[in-house]
């Protein structure tokens, strides 16, 4: 097939262009593998916490059977107290200053998730799974802003 005509992720990867220049094949080949393993590592450590989470809890687990409409918001506050993602790598586009400490362009810099998920001045008694937490929805398993999950709904 023309990859202009085929519809599928590696064609549309293919074509994609901003301001005419176009991806290169080492470009799309780690795309892809960034693909592949954020996709069927953070499924495989998602689905395990949650069962660990549901038999470390029975109390949680009990409302979840007497009440289907909690599953979404027990998968999100399990996502906080153990998400699959605990850090992301980033490469500092400039030099930059936080917490009084200085990242310079090119620097690799560690964005912990699980740190700020389990920061006690947002999420009160952090260690603990709370179904009921006013804020659950404030954890950053999933990203935030331009850089949120591209599989946040599958999951």
């Amino acid at each position: 097939d023309d990859v202009e005509d085929a519809e599928d992720l590696i064609s549309a990867l293919l074509r994609a262009a901003v301001d005419g220049q176009r991806l290169t094949p080492e470009e799309i080949v780690r795309f892809c593998v960034t693909l592949v393993v954020a996709g069927s590592e953070t499924t495989t450590f998602l689905i395990g916490n949650l069962l660990h989470a549901m038999a470390r809890d029975p109390e949680t687990t009990a409302r979840l059977r007497d009440d289907r409409t909690l599953v979404n918001v027990f998968v999100e506050e399990a996502m906080r107290v153990d998400g699959p993602p605990q850090r992301l790598f980033r490469i500092a586009t400039r030099d930059v200053e936080v917490g009084g400490k200085q990242i310079r362009k090119g620097d690799w810099v560690a964005l912990f998730f699980g740190s700020a998920n389990r920061d006690p001045d947002v999420f009160p008694d952090p260690g603990k799974l709370d179904i009921d937490r006013p804020n659950i929805r404030q954890q950053l398993s999933m990203g935030h802003g331009l850089h949120f999950c591209l599989g946040a709904s599958l999951a």
